[in-house]
């Protein structure tokens, strides 16, 4: 008998983090550096990986955004740590640009104290699925090949049995996603979608 254990309720919270400075090497021996969005639906452990070149607020808006439609809808609440590019590190408040994102997505955004897995544990144990990319290193193409690469894994991890739940998240992920509101309409959507220029 499968006994659920989970302490977040359904469609209620989404834990979010950076995967940092990744550097993977094409066939062609081009080199990639790059960041992993990563993201978990509270109580599925649903995990949503989202490539990036950039950091910046926007990314993190637009990494959210793609994160919402991956899901199809918004939960309750988003949980980051002092995430710079979104909170003043030294009052640790979310700047107010961010602020009014979370508004327009009619969700509330949260802030945890860094390095402290008990509040965002769910997250961080998502990254550890990031070393399923090692064995594509001078494997991919290009930058297209290595972002359906990164989709592949995400596909794959949702569906390992999470050792806490006792069954894949994508399973547990069919009753949270009807807990979830609705999405923001298109014309939000697209305001928030464009990506950060990198210099």
């Amino acid at each position: 008998k499968v006994h659920l254990r989970f302490e977040t309720e359904y469609g209620k919270q989404l834990q979010f983090d950076w995967k940092e400075d990744i550097k993977m090497i094409s066939k062609n021996g081009e080199l990639f550096e790059f960041n992993i969005f990563s993201a978990t639906l509270g109580a599925s452990r649903l995990h949503i990986f989202v490539y990036s070149k950039n950091k910046t607020r926007i990314d993190v808006q637009r990494c959210l955004v793609k994160t919402f439609e991956y899901i199809g809808g918004v939960p309750q609440e988003l949980l980051t740590d002092n995430m710079s590019s979104i909170v003043n590190t030294e009052t640790h408040k979310f700047h107010k640009e961010f602020i009014a994102f979370a508004k327009d997505m009619n969700t509330f955004a949260k802030n945890c104290k860094p390095r402290h897995p008990y509040t965002k544990g769910k997250d961080e144990s998502a990254n550890r699925f990031m070393s399923w990319l090692i064995p594509y290193n001078h494997e991919f193409e290009d930058e297209k090949e290595l972002i359906e690469i990164i989709k592949k894994i995400n596909i794959e991890v949702n569906k390992q049995v999470n050792s806490t739940i006792g069954v894949a998240p994508i399973m547990l992920f069919e009753k949270e996603k009807e807990y979830l509101k609705p999405l923001p309409t298109t014309e939000i959507i697209k305001q928030y979608s464009k990506e950060s220029i990198r210099v």
